[in-house]
Order: structure tokens, then C-alpha cells, then sequence
């Protein structure tokens, strides 16, 4: 409810007949009102300008300066035009009430005054001003709020379009520096590989182009690996889908990785779910390296017990989901490591004591996994193991395919 307070408003009077400047102003100064009292014209617009009242009674007969002429040099100032006024006038008094029709004035109050009268329209006067003037400064402050956010938007996509364009930058210089890395590397390795047969080379010198060669290839998996991300980031990876022989492939990583898991006195155990259709439609090379980092990372950090591979589909709304689940019995890694594994060349202790790995392999399979559809996720305990699970959608497909869909695989 709107508070009201006669002694917080001032009002000036202007009437030239001092008795009617007495009654106006006992009525006025009884509620508690400031008052201010002028006989003309002139002297009403001097008075305004000091005083600044917040409403006028302004008697329409006025001789010097009428009150028509003081309406117009108000109503063009933008300050004092917000002024309410109450004109005074005789109730006989037709020319000057014709006047005031003709300018749409409708506040008047004519003789004999009454005190209720004159009460009830300052208090209505003056309460409609200080709603204007509320909802005015209300305004103002939304348009204030509204200038302040448009400032911060502005501020925002400015520092996005700079946050974008440095990683732009950071991708493209990446790409290219990969790229001019990875010719004189080749070059390297290759050369590398044609010495390592050459009866004139002793067995230390062997030994010694061995060393060359693999830090050589764990160089380019890092150069590959940075290559990948940058494109990632860069939004230069997209999906390519084709028919593929879903359980051939996934049973030729079993063949792939039996060997180290054997050297390492590991089992390895496949779980394919009968359900899982052969011939399916998805992108082939992003689900394999997806396979094959986790399984590579889960032998790497097993010392002993099992590398396992759990797949199971199901349909849902007409479409394919498969889960995948690669699990060990190796190291196993913390709630701390755990939170950031996923984080480009962040790696646990255990790779970091191994001083194997860029830290770019998880990373990479968590955008591959975003970038088919799914979501990775990882469970672990220290000193017993951890469990990498994603679930992703692929086209099923009849068995007439298996012809055509062999020249695709590979």
C-alpha cells in the first residue's frame, strides 16, 4: 500500500483575492502541508523554480500573467511539465472554464471551496505523481539493469569470440607443427628399420637402433595423439559411418592383444552377449580405438588376474544400444584420480610411475564416445582394479549385408 505523508509534499498557491489564498492555505497547513502562497503570474513561475513544489492551485483570473500563459511556459519545460495542477475558478465563471476545456484541462475546483474537496483531490494529485514517479525510477533502473546486462553480454561473447580464437589458434598451430614433426620421424624410423637387418652392425648397435625405433614409435603416438585432439577441439572430426562386422572386429582386439596379455601372464576374457547382431551400421575406426585405449591402459596397469571385455545390447525405441564394459584386477586408482582421468595429459600415479603414455588417450576416447552418441564412465578402487563403461547407438543390420558389407571392413 502506497504510504502517504502531507508534510513531505510542498504545494504553491497562486491567487490574486488574499482571502481566497487564506481559506486555501488554513485548509492546507491544518492537514500538514508546506505551502507557499504567490499573487501572480510572474511571481508563481520565480517561486516554482526555487521552491519546486509537487503541486499548484492556480487561479484561472489572474490579471498579470494569466494562468493559461503560466500553464504554456510550464508545460514546455521539461522539469516543471510533470507538475500536477488544480485550477481555481467561479462556478459562474464560463469563459475562462471554456478556456480550459479547450486545452483538455479537467482538474479545477470551483467557489465556494470545501475543505473535503480540496483534501481528497491534493491527496489523489499527489499520489498519482508519486506512482508516476515510482514506476518512472523503476524503469529507469530496468533500463539501467538492461544496459548493465547488455554490457555484460557483450563483454561475455566478446571474451568467447578471444577464447575461441586462441584455441582456434592453439589447434591449428598443433595440427601443423604435428604434422611437420611426423615427416623427419618417418624418415627416422624408417631408415631406423632398414639398418636393423645389416650383418655389419654389432649386437650393442642392434640394440641401440631398437631403442631408436621405439621412442621413435612412442613419439609418433604422441604426435598422433595431439593430431587427433587438435582435431577434436577444432570440430574438424566427424562421424563416418559404414557397414562393419561388429563381433569380427571385436573378437580380432581379442587376437591383437592376446599376445602382451600373455607375456604378462594375464587372462583375457571376452563376453560377447548372444544378442549382439554380427553386421552393423557405425562408425568402425572410432569404436576400435575406443576399444583399443582402455584395453591397452587396463593391461598396461594390471599386474596379474584378468583384462575382461563385457558386451551387451538391448533395443530401445527401434534402435541398437550397445554397453561396453573393459575391466581389470590392476592398480586401480583414486577418487581424486578418478575425477580428472578424463582431462587432456592428466594421467593417474600408476602412469606417471610408468613413464609410458602422452595422457591424451582417455581424453580422446571421451570425445570419441560424445561424438557416437554415448556418454564414458569409470569406477575404481586403489589396489583392485577399475572398470571403464560407455553404452552407445548403432544401426543393426539383416544378414543380406554380410557381401556387401565385407569390402567396408578392414
Amino acid at each position: 500500500m502506497l504510504s502517504f505523508n502531507p508534510s513531505e509534499f510542498r504545494i504553491l498557491v497562486v491567487d490574486d483575492l488574499s482571502q481566497d489564498l487564506q481559506l486555501i492555505g488554513e485548509i492546507l497547513d491544518k492537514e500538514g502541508y508546506q505551502t507557499t502562497f504567490t499573487p501572480n503570474g510572474l511571481q508563481a513561475l520565480e517561486q516554482i523554480n526555487t521552491a519546486q513544489p509537487d503541486l499548484i492551485f492556480l487561479d484561472l483570473t489572474l490579471e498579470t500573467m494569466n494562468s493559461l500563459e503560466v500553464y504554456e511556459e510550464l508545460n514546455v519545460h521539461p522539469k516543471f511539465c510533470k507538475i500536477p495542477i488544480i485550477y481555481l475558478t467561479l462556478n459562474n465563471d464560463t469563459h475562462s472554464l471554456d478556456k480550459v476545456k479547450k486545452k483538455s484541462i479537467s482538474d479545477y475546483l470551483t467557489k465556494p471551496y470545501h475543505s473535503e474537496k480540496i483534501l481528497i483531490r491534493v491527496e489523489t494529485k499527489l499520489k498519482i505523481k508519486r506512482l508516476k514517479q515510482q514506476v518512472e525510477e523503476k524503469d529507469e533502473q530496468l533500463k539501467n539493469e538492461r544496459k548493465r546486462h547488455l554490457m555484460r553480454e557483450a563483454f561475455l561473447l566478446e571474451a568467447k569470440e578471444r577464447a575461441e580464437a586462441s584455441h582456434q589458434a592453439k589447434s591449428t598451430f598443433l595440427a601443423n607443427m604435428s604434422h611437420e614433426f611426423r615427416t623427419p620421424l618417418n624418415a627416422i624410423m624408417g631408415f631406423t628399420k632398414l639398418m636393423k637387418p645389416s650383418p655389419n652392425l654389432t649386437e650393442e648397435q642392434k640394440q641401440d637402433l631398437e631403442i631408436i625405433y621405439r621412442s621413435g614409435e612412442q613419439l609418433l603416438c604422441l604426435i598422433n595423439d595431439i593430431l587427433d585432439l587438435s582435431k577434436i577441439e577444432s570440430g574438424k572430426i566427424v562421424l563416418n559411418p559404414v557397414d562393419f562386422n561388429l563381433t569380427q572386429m571385436l573378437w580380432e582386439l581379442e587376437e591383437m592383444f592376446h599376445l602382451k596379455a600373455d607375456q604378462q601372464n594375464l587372462h583375457l576374457d571376452w563376453i560377447l552377449s548372444e544378442e549382439i547382431p554380427q553386421w552393423v551400421q557405425g562408425d568402425r575406426v572410432k569404436l576400435r580405438q575406443v576399444l583399443i585405449n582402455l584395453i591397452g591402459n587396463a593391461i598396461k596397469f594390471t599386474q596379474q588376474g584378468t583384462v575382461q571385455l563385457q558386451v551387451k545390447s538391448e533395443i530401445v525405441k527401434e534402435k541398437l544400444l550397445l554397453s561396453f564394459a573393459v575391466s581389470d584386477t590392476g592398480v586401480g586408482m583414486t577418487p581424486q584420480e578418478v575425477d580428472r582421468i578424463f582431462e587432456p595429459f592428466v594421467q593417474g600415479n600408476a602412469g606417471i610411475a610408468s613413464s609410458e603414455g602422452t595422457g591424451l588417450g582417455l581424453a580422446i576416447s571421451h570425445k570419441y564416445v560424445q561424438l557416437l552418441g554415448g556418454d564414458i564412465s569409470v569406477t575404481s578402487e586403489l589396489g583392485k582394479g577399475t572398470t571403464f563403461q560407455f553404452t552407445i547407438a548403432l544401426t543393426p543390420l539383416p544378414d543380406t549385408n554380410n557381401v556387401e558389407a565385407t569390402t567396408t571392413t578392414g
